[in-house]
């Protein structure tokens, strides 16, 4: 978002046509460069997420709360419990004011209830 202001505030001065649109052009080639970060970033705090998910909290986590959320900081490697990904959220941070929050089920992956419908009215 840094660059993307900085091009924004540029466009702004008074400037020649020319320069308007080399301004423009630099903020649509900001705008996607930001959104590839920020997906690269999401994606990297996910894969953290789980990875400290399966390393360090399944053990602890599974044998008492399966059913449950918790949510990860992947930067501190703290993390909260809740009935739900809200209430998990929350509660996290309220001790990590900054920073990406991943929530997720505790537990085995349930299946699609959806298939057992269908598989359920077949004879």
């Amino acid at each position: 978002m840094v660059g993307r202001t900085e091009v924004l505030a540029e466009s702004g001065s008074q400037k020649s046509d020319t320069s308007a649109i080399d301004a423009q052009e630099r903020t649509a080639a900001g705008s996607v460069e930001d959104r590839t970060r920020g997906r690269s970033d999401l994606r990297e705090g996910s894969a953290r997420a789980l990875a400290l998910y399966d390393e360090r909290f399944k053990a602890l986590l599974e044998p008492d709360h399966i059913g449950g959320v918790v949510a990860i900081h992947p930067e501190s490697g703290d993390f909260a419990i809740g009935k739900n990904s809200p209430g998990a959220r929350r509660a996290l941070r309220q001790r990590h004011r900054e920073g990406m929050i991943v929530t997720m089920s505790i537990g085995p992956d349930r299946p699609d209830p959806t298939l057992d419908r269908l598989l359920g009215g077949q004879s």
